[in-house]
């Protein structure tokens, strides 16, 4: 259930970073161009400009992020489908467990003959 919760919040954070991108790109071009017109060399104002500029690029990164949360997140849910089978033989005072990645009928089918032989002895 860990990887399903993972998943699901990586999707999360890919539609917001895909929602906002967008918008969050407009705004800080806008703000630039409005502070660029009247753009000196050495002023603040030219600073804010490449501050604002950096930030556009940052921004334009950010359907490619969500783009690769989405990708990690489709192979966490596809882990999750997968399942893992475990054995646990527990002896005394030892445990072991063996795990196997997706549904093995092997490893169950050879539990269940552990099983029947132990339930054979007590008998």
């Amino acid at each position: 259930p860990g990887r399903m919760y993972w998943a699901v919040a990586l999707l999360f954070v890919a539609l917001f970073c895909a929602a906002i991108s967008g918008p969050l790109q407009g705004w800080i071009s806008g703000a630039a161009a409005k502070i660029g017109e009247h753009a000196r060399k050495e002023s603040l104002d030219a600073v804010l400009v490449g501050v604002f500029t950096a930030l556009g690029g940052l921004a334009s990164l950010l359907p490619v992020l969500a783009a690769a949360l989405a990708l990690g997140a489709v192979a966490l849910l596809g882990f999750f489908w997968l399942g893992v089978t475990v054995l646990t033989l527990a002896f005394a005072a030892t445990e072991r467990s063996y795990e196997v990645r997706g549904r093995n009928r092997y490893l169950v089918e050879f539990a269940q003959l552990v099983a029947d032989q132990l339930a054979l002895r007590k008998a």
